[in-house]
């Protein structure tokens, strides 16, 4: 976006390791795509809680990240690219398997369908596509405005853009 490219950064890969990795090799940060410069976005309070990051999704004004707690206390941060700062903090009641947004709106896969969520990650509206489809996924992948669905003899391509 804007000519910066914005990573989930850890030594270990995406999902670290089963030990708490040191502050300074964790962390979300941006990088310029013309002149390669690096800068950290999160201070060192909310890296502390980035122990085990399933995914993340921008929807051009926010950057949302979906952690995973070892105490089954998943949450998400929201990190406001106008005003540079984590601007929310959502504790999850339900476990949420991945996000992806399209425009303005972001989606989350829960319990093998997908939902529109809100700021509060409180489900507005299911999305629906063919319930065969669901019922035989085996796996999913996301992207950033798309997900695949694969069973074991089929792939779908599902673009939230054309729902």
């Amino acid at each position: 976006m804007n000519d910066e490219a914005y990573i989930i950064y850890s030594e270990e890969g995406m999902f670290g390791s089963e030990e708490n990795l040191p502050i300074t090799e964790l962390g979300l940060i941006k990088i310029d795509i013309f002149t390669g410069e690096i800068t950290g976005l999160l201070d060192d309070t909310i890296l502390e809680t980035l122990i085990d990051v399933q995914s993340m999704s921008c929807n051009n004004k926010i950057i949302r990240i979906l952690c995973y707690e070892e105490n089954d206390d998943d949450f998400t941060l929201d990190y406001d690219l106008i005003s540079k700062k984590v601007r929310n903090k959502v504790v999850l009641d339900y476990t949420v398997s991945g996000l992806l947004s399209v425009g303005d709106n972001f989606y989350a896969w829960y319990r093998n369908r997908i939902y529109q969520v809100n700021e509060s990650m409180e489900i507005t509206e299911e999305i629906i596509i063919d319930k065969k489809v669901y019922d035989e996924v085996s796996s999913i992948s996301i992207g950033y405005s798309e997900l695949v669905l694969e069973s074991e003899n089929e792939f779908n391509i599902v673009q939230l853009s054309k729902l």
